[in-house]
């Protein structure tokens, strides 16, 4: 069987929440609460980057380069059937939802940590059928975000 990509990161949601991590190297926790305010129309600018404000670890303020490709997914993501259906029902027990997270489980509330995670997992059982195993865990994601930057600094400092 010739199979191209993983059917869990075929959903919006999953694929998105491992590009978060891949391109702008979030952890887990960070991701289950990123902000759905946070997310824009790119269509009303010209920007290619997006400064985003996230709180990190021991609730250390960072910024974050969100790319024009990521925050246009994020954004038809935020305005998709899913996270609307899962933000009224997070609006039932809330009532606001301009502090709402933009990951939301099922029943309308804060996706856990683990359950950000858990898309490795799956992927990992994915792969078993075909003799593939997958050693690397969600936080390793990050980790290839953090890799790639410091490789591009330093090919720029280089040409300097």
């Amino acid at each position: 069987m010739d199979q191209k990509a993983s059917k869990e990161l075929t959903k919006q949601g999953a694929k998105l929440r491992v590009d978060l991590a891949v391109q702008c190297g979030l952890r887990a926790e960070e991701i289950a609460t990123f902000p759905a305010s946070h997310v824009v129309d790119p269509a009303l600018d010209n920007k290619a980057i997006y400064y985003v404000t996230i709180i990190g670890k021991y609730d250390k303020e960072r910024t974050i380069m969100v790319s024009k490709g990521l925050m246009t997914s994020l954004w038809q993501y935020r305005n998709g059937k899913e996270h609307q259906d899962r933000l009224a029902k997070w609006q039932l027990e809330h009532g606001n939802c301009d502090d709402a997270p933009l990951f939301l489980n099922r029943s309308g509330n804060f996706m856990s940590r683990k359950s950000i995670g858990n898309v490795i997992s799956k992927v990992r059982k994915e792969l078993a059928p075909f003799g593939k195993t997958l050693k690397r865990d969600f936080h390793d994601l990050r980790s290839t975000c953090l890799l790639y930057t410091s490789d591009a600094a330093d090919e720029r400092s280089s040409v300097d």
